[in-house]
Formats: C-alpha cells, sequence, structure tokens
C-alpha cells in the first residue's frame, strides 16, 4: 500500500482484465493513520491492480473512515457497511464500489437495521443450507459419510 493505516477495510472487486494473472483486485478503504487519534482517520482508497502488479489511487470515500466491513456483493460490486464516519461514532450507512465504474463510491438506497463499527459481514446466498451431522460414534473414524453427515437440513428463502 502506499499509505500506512490502521482498522481499515479490504475486500476484493473482480479483475475484468483478460489474461491478467489475478482474478480479483483488492480494494482498501479509510482506516487510521495513528491508533491513539482517531481525528487522523482517512476516506482515500487504494487499488491494486492485479494486471499492473501495483497499487493505485481509488476514488476517495465521502467522508474519513474506520472500522467498516467490506465485502464483494457481486462479480462487479463492493460495499462498505457501517464504520465510524468523520470520528462520530458507529455508522448504519452502506456504500458500493462498481468495478465498471471506479470513479466515486455510492450510498446505497437503504441503511443497515443497526449502527455497526468493528464488525464483520458476509454475503448470505439467496438460498441458504443449514446441515445437522450425527454424532462420531467411533473415535478412530471421526469422518462420515455424506448421508450421515446430512441428516436434515432447512432451507431458507425470501
Amino acid at each position: 500500500m502506499q499509505t500506512p493505516r490502521y482498522y481499515h477495510g479490504c475486500g476484493l472487486l473482480r479483475n475484468t482484465i483478460l489474461g491478467s494473472e489475478y482474478a480479483h483486485d483488492i480494494v482498501v478503504l479509510g482506516g487510521l493513520t495513528d491508533l491513539s487519534d482517531s481525528s487522523l482517520a482517512l476516506n482515500s482508497a487504494e487499488i491494486y491492480r492485479s494486471d499492473l502488479g501495483q497499487w493505485t489511487a481509488g476514488p476517495d470515500f465521502p467522508t474519513s473512515i474506520f472500522g467498516m466491513a467490506m465485502v464483494q456483493y457481486s462479480s462487479d460490486v463492493i460495499i462498505a457497511i457501517g464504520g465510524n464516519a468523520n470520528g462520530e461514532g458507529a455508522s448504519s450507512s452502506i456504500y458500493s464500489l462498481s468495478k465498471s465504474d471506479l470513479s466515486s463510491w455510492r450510498l446505497l438506497g437503504g441503511t443497515a437495521p443497526l449502527v455497526r463499527q468493528a464488525h464483520v459481514a458476509v454475503v448470505v446466498p439467496e438460498n441458504t443450507f443449514f446441515c445437522v451431522g450425527d454424532p462420531v460414534e467411533d473415535p478412530d473414524d471421526p469422518m462420515l459419510a455424506d448421508e450421515e453427515l446430512i441428516e436434515e437440513f432447512t432451507l431458507v428463502e425470501d
């Protein structure tokens, strides 16, 4: 990275360059330059361009921010959720950055139901399975066959 930072967000964006050695670029957003002073939060973003093998400047975030979670939302979009914006405490905002338009972060229509900072986020697929397995009876055989492991499941749908 070009700028040292603490408590920054980090996520992956699909690399659309054909023939690139890596399938994803790395996006780093915000963070603190000094752990003892949250007023020194950054609004800058950096992108590791896998096709170039180097860090480049990304679009600035609308506010200084640290402690946000970042996840790849789709093959073209990464989202930044929550965080501490402007040193004023936890936020519920959700912003997106698109690989096809790296010009700016865009505030999504809604916000997270609760304010969050220093949290973890994951994208949950539309169809999710929760599997319950059998207890292991034989200590010498800790692995169960698939048909034994998936004895019961629940399908969760929107």
